[in-house]
């Protein structure tokens, strides 16, 4: 099923073959179904899968806006249980009919399921399986492999960058996942060298293993640290220190990579920089909570995942060193934790 999507959205010309073989290599080890990776790659947008869906099974489609608010009575109507097993998620109601949306229409057993559990006619709409995650999430408080939130306004920023590295690029690597909350208390630990760095990613058992080791070594390194993961043309923050935001709030941070000026030179150059921001490293209504001081150097680290920019950190208030003579040690470290995310991949596919 997945080729003969793949094939179609081909032939209409929405993405290319050359796009197509990597989101399907993709898939054969990292699973989720295809339009999940072609729009987390970039490739798609969410809601041309979910029009070019709509098409081929002549099915209605589901707008993000009709997922941003459904009133508790519809909600009410699906259990928690039943809207996780299923991932689905209501919409609305009419008389006795109960609108669903799901990202597979085509499964009548669910469709029966879900009917006879609700008393309900079920009405199916198509959506991407991106959209049921965030209103699964939004609605239900159902925590997922969640790989896109909603776009919100952040102001612009200028970011006027004084010294750039120039690696390599890093091996490709399996796809990121985003990490559970890490404890501050289990991170705060002196002393992190380089040796025992290495040595906690080689032993990562998963990838919340390997996101803790890029959370200690920032909280090490820096008075305040937040990091953001790129997934396609968007961002959201999912990890911060000395910043001050409880992870709730800092959940609600998301915007266009295009939309603040070091972020997409991050996501473009794949290079990383030291330089001055010049409104609070441009993160618009939480900037002054996060408390990055202007002008001050500010290093941004972008990590490179499958050959994707996945994770753009930024930095600031070192609290040792300057920070351009230390390119080399990020440089160094973000390599292997490329390497390490693969490592954890690969552990999960084989035990599977």
């Amino acid at each position: 099923m997945a080729r003969k999507l793949g094939e179609m959205l081909v032939e209409e010309g929405l993405i290319t073959q050359s796009q197509l073989e990597e989101a399907l290599r993709n898939q054969l080890m990292y699973s989720g179904k295809l339009g999940t990776n072609l729009v987390e790659q970039g490739y798609l947008s969410q809601s041309a899968l979910a029009d070019f869906l709509s098409a081929q099974l002549g099915i209605p489609s589901v707008d993000a806006s009709e997922l941003e608010t459904i009133p508790q009575e519809v909600l009410d109507v699906v259990p928690i249980e039943i809207a996780e097993e299923h991932a689905v998620v209501p919409i609305s109601i009419d008389k006795r009919k109960l609108r669903v949306a799901m990202a597979d229409p085509t499964d009548l057993g669910m469709i029966d399921d879900i009917a006879f559990q609700t008393g309900y006619t079920i009405l199916p709409s198509v959506a991407p399986e991106l959209l049921i995650t965030f209103a699964l999430e939004r609605h239900y408080g159902i925590v997922r492999k969640c790989r896109y939130l909603r776009l919100s306004g952040v102001v612009d920023q200028e970011f006027a960058i004084l010294r750039t590295s120039d690696p390599n690029e890093p091996e490709s690597a399996g796809k990121t996942e985003s990490p559970k909350p890490v404890a501050l208390e289990e991170i705060l630990v002196a002393g992190y060298s380089a040796r025992q760095i290495a040595t906690d990613l080689a032993a990562a058992k998963d990838q919340n293993d390997v996101y803790r080791v890029l959370c200690r070594l920032f909280s090490q390194d820096f008075e305040r640290s937040i990091a953001f993961a790129v997934q396609g043309n968007e961002v959201r923050g999912y990890f911060q220190s000395g910043c001050g935001l409880k992870t709730e709030e800092l959940r609600e941070v998301q915007f266009p990579v295009q939309q603040i000026d070091c972020i997409r030179s991050a996501n473009e150059s794949r290079k990383i920089c030291v330089g001055a921001a010049s409104d609070s490293a441009g993160l618009g209504s939480i900037g002054e909570r996060v408390g990055f001081q202007v002008g001050s150097e500010t290093l941004i680290v972008p990590f490179i995942v499958n050959n994707h920019v996945r994770i753009i950190v930024l930095a600031n208030g070192n609290k040792v060193d300057p920070i351009s003579p230390n390119l080399r040690r990020y440089e160094d470290f973000r390599k292997k934790l490329s390497y390490a995310v693969q490592m954890v991949s690969l552990r999960t596919r084989i035990l599977e």
